[in-house]
């Protein structure tokens, strides 16, 4: 990533500088240098100001190796230096030319990841400087940047630990596909994107619509599979595992044969919406016939309300209205019994108005 590259950069230019030459006790020069990166817009120059640095007099002496790099090659000719050091955190390559008054660095290193970051330093004299005192202030500063470096490495991969764990929790596959940012934990999402609850949660607890298929295979391939020979896989083992939710939200050419199952189990749900000759036949013994709720065994009330309400027809399945109201017919007979005794009195006074002549 472009912003690691920058952090490396501002690392070393500190390391150019300390390996500029090798510390040895007398005067020195004071240098101003710029620093350039391979791929800036031109004119931009890098991000980083003009650095200050007090270097040895000796302009033939070829610079040293960082004392954590393990030296592969070196050669000088003349004030023309050349080192390749293995660092831990990657391949570097120092060439240097250097005279009394003009100072020119190509630093090339390659991280351990296998990016490359290129730099070049410019620099000028303009003055002296006691080099021994001003070198061990340099190694200060150095270490000074080194520690810096390590604390923000260690936040990036503390965060970005965190962020691929809940990535991982909530299966969102982006994170683990060849661009994503969690490709160290592709295993675990390979596992767990193989096992029911993991691919429920990768689409939502939807089917895959085919709008965005290409998207899932994308981010399934990883794992060495496409979202139909997936899903394919996962519709027989709920069939085999007897996973109701899953048959019945992905897997509607297999469902049905979890119907006799489901009506030994009483899985009534399933059976309104998977299984309409077991529900049928539900409805024929539970639910036709009964006048009121209250004749209705209270385990397939609701069964017999849904199973209702889920086909047309409802009444040429001889079942009576007053089971889809849930007890509205019980409430209609003491309202019956209210208007005949109204009635009854209504009759009597009349009769007894005849009598009396009035």
């Amino acid at each position: 990533m472009r912003s690691q590259s920058l952090a490396i950069c501002a690392l070393l230019s500190g390391v150019v500088l300390s390996v500029a030459v090798q510390a040895q006790p007398g005067s020195g020069t004071r240098w101003e240098m710029t620093m350039e990166m391979a791929g800036m817009p031109p004119g931009m120059g890098f991000a980083l100001p003009k650095q200050r640095a007090c270097l040895s007099n000796n302009v033939d002496e070829a610079p040293p190796a960082e004392k954590d790099c393990t030296v592969l090659e070196q050669h000088s000719t003349g004030n023309h230096h050349f080192i390749k050091a293995q660092c831990p955190k990657g391949l570097m390559e120092l060439e240097q030319t250097r005279t009394a008054d003009s100072m020119t660095s190509l630093m090339k290193m390659t991280d351990n990841s296998g990016e490359v970051t290129e730099m070049t330093m410019k620099g000028v004299a303009i003055g002296d400087c006691d080099y021994t005192a001003e070198t061990a202030q340099q190694k200060r500063k150095i270490a000074g940047l080194q520690r810096q470096a390590d604390a923000a490495e260690k936040r990036s991969k503390e965060q970005m630990a965190r962020m691929c764990v809940d990535a991982l929790e909530k299966m969102q596959g982006s994170m683990f596909g060849k661009d994503g940012f969690c490709q160290a934990q592709q295993a675990e999402y390979c596992k767990r994107v193989n096992t029911l609850e993991g691919y429920q949660l990768l689409t939502g607890g939807a089917p895959i619509d085919m709008a965005v298929q290409a998207t899932y295979d994308e981010q399934l391939a990883v794992c060495g599979t496409r979202s139909a020979d997936l899903l394919r896989r996962h519709c027989q083992t709920a069939i085999s595992q007897a996973n109701f939710n899953f048959a019945r939200a992905y897997c509607p050419v297999e469902a049905p044969r979890l119907c006799k199952q489901a009506v030994n189990e009483e899985k009534l749900n399933y059976v309104i919406v998977i299984c309409p000759v077991e529900k049928q036949a539900l409805v024929d013994q539970h639910c036709a016939g009964r006048k009121y709720s209250s004749q209705i065994a209270e385990k397939y009330r609701n069964f017999c309300s849904g199973a209702l309400g889920s086909q047309d027809g409802a009444q040429d399945a001889g079942v009576s209205s007053g089971v889809q109201q849930a007890g509205a017919s019980d409430q209609a007979q003491p309202a019956t019994v209210q208007e005949g005794v109204k009635k009854g009195v209504k009759d009597g006074v009349k009769s007894l108005k005849k009598v009396f002549g009035f």
